[in-house]
């Protein structure tokens, strides 16, 4: 559905919300924050009106250099998410959330080299929760 491909077993995207939703990683495959508890959750295909389609993109924004060490990079974490309809993959919704990783400290493991920052489960959770209860735009076929 992330790639625009329709499900004609999922629930039908019509009326007044709340609608309930599974989130799905680039590739498609249904991700762990589908399963926490959160009142948009679907139980089964047939339950699922919507999918949350995340995409993580990595922006390099600092390198730290060590000396007797490698450096490590510092990247911003840009979580473009795209909610589409379960039927029809059609997209009704769209939200980009950001993370910065911690500083660079004084002395880091020789192993360390990468630095991410983390977009919270909640941060998500609550943007899902306001689309889930909006109304529909139009009705799926």
């Amino acid at each position: 559905m992330c790639r625009g491909e329709a499900n004609p077993d999922a629930g039908r995207y019509r009326g007044d919300g709340p609608f309930h939703l599974v989130i799905a990683g680039s590739r498609g495959r249904q991700i762990a924050w589908s399963t926490r508890d959160a009142v948009w959750r679907a139980d089964s295909v047939a339950d699922t009106e919507l999918v949350a389609c995340v995409a993580n993109q990595y922006n390099l924004i600092e390198t730290c250099p060590y000396v007797g060490g490698p450096a490590i990079d510092r990247y911003e974490t840009v979580s473009r998410v795209r909610v589409v309809t379960a039927r029809t993959g059609r997209q009704v919704s769209s939200f980009q959330l950001s993370a910065q990783p911690r500083a660079c400290r004084y002395s880091e493991p020789m192993s360390l080299t990468r630095l991410e920052g983390t977009v919270p489960f909640q941060q998500v959770s609550r943007r899902l929760a306001e689309i889930a209860r909006q109304p529909a735009v139009r009705e799926d076929p």
